[in-house]
């Protein structure tokens, strides 16, 4: 089987800043990728946190996503934690990769404990082949290892020669999706 990870992506309450002590998710976006690139459209599932930051009209302008909104179509902590762990088991990935994911990491660590979860998702090294690893399944940090210049997802898929995000707001399917087009980007770039 070739190897196949999952890439996601969170949009939360607030904009953190140097610490993401009150920052919760409102989305999470899933992509299955593999060397290619995506290999399905991402998922996305709606949370609704139990704690909301005091920066949330910042977040929203970046997301989209209003709070009313959020609170009548998101899912409980617990419910996206087994909706999330539920595409886990499914996929079986090789590993977890997020274009920040430190970032995503810790997000997600919240919600864990949110949820009632003691142990958060593993976020290991990920070997993705040609010489190329992930470290701590991040993607940004690869690319700054491969690549000159600036590392925001949008610089990497301009640098790259990849369509970017459109215009307006954006959220974590498309995040996690144009991640996984830069990662099979990388992967080609390493294998010619």
């Amino acid at each position: 089987m070739s190897p196949r990870w999952l890439v996601l992506d969170t949009e939360t309450t607030g904009i953190p800043r140097g610490s993401v002590c009150d920052v919760r998710a409102v989305s999470i976006g899933v992509c299955l990728a593999g060397p290619a690139g995506p290999l399905e459209a991402p998922r996305i599932l709606l949370v609704c946190p139990p704690v909301w930051s005091e920066q949330a009209p910042q977040a929203e302008a970046i997301h989209g996503l209003s709070r009313s909104h959020i609170e009548s179509h998101g899912k409980s902590p617990a419910e996206a934690w087994a909706w999330l762990n539920g595409y886990v088991a499914e996929w079986q990935p090789h590993g977890l990769l997020a274009w920040n994911a430190a970032f995503d990491a810790e997000i997600l660590a919240r919600l864990a404990r949110d949820a009632g979860q003691s142990a958060p998702l593993p976020w290991p090294s990920v070997e993705l082949g040609g010489g190329l690893s992930a470290p701590d399944g991040c993607l940004m940090r690869l690319y700054r290892a491969t690549m000159p210049g600036r590392a925001s997802l949008v610089a990497a898929l301009a640098a790259l020669g990849l369509p970017g995000r459109a215009a307006g707001h954006h959220g974590a399917g498309e995040d996690a999706h144009l991640a996984a087009t830069v990662l099979g980007a990388l992967c080609r770039r390493a294998a010619a």
